[in-house]
């Protein structure tokens, strides 16, 4: 039988190095924020149909790619998700 993370060990678990920001769902899954080339990308661990992305502001003169305000979309909507979801998190 499956074990379900207990919300301490989602808290504490090591996060993949892409991962920005994790945000623990009702149930232990976790919803993570990742910053990719072009875009940050939010995902539920749980819902495998719940991702939101948001593009990464084109690139000014000298500046290159601007992740903050992506960023915080990404973060408003994993942390909406997290408190609203309750799917088990997928095995692994």
């Amino acid at each position: 039988m499956t074990q379900i993370p207990t919300q301490l060990e989602t808290r504490t678990a090591t996060w993949p190095d892409d991962v920005t920001a994790r945000y623990a769902n009702l149930t232990g899954a976790t919803v993570d924020v990742r910053t990719e080339k072009t875009l940050v990308r939010a995902v539920c661990t749980g819902c495998p149909a719940a991702e939101q992305t948001y593009p990464l502001r084109a690139p000014g003169k000298n500046t290159g790619y601007e992740p903050r305000p992506a960023l915080t979309s990404a973060q408003t909507w994993a942390q909406g998700h997290a408190e609203r979801c309750r799917a088990l998190p997928r095995p692994a």
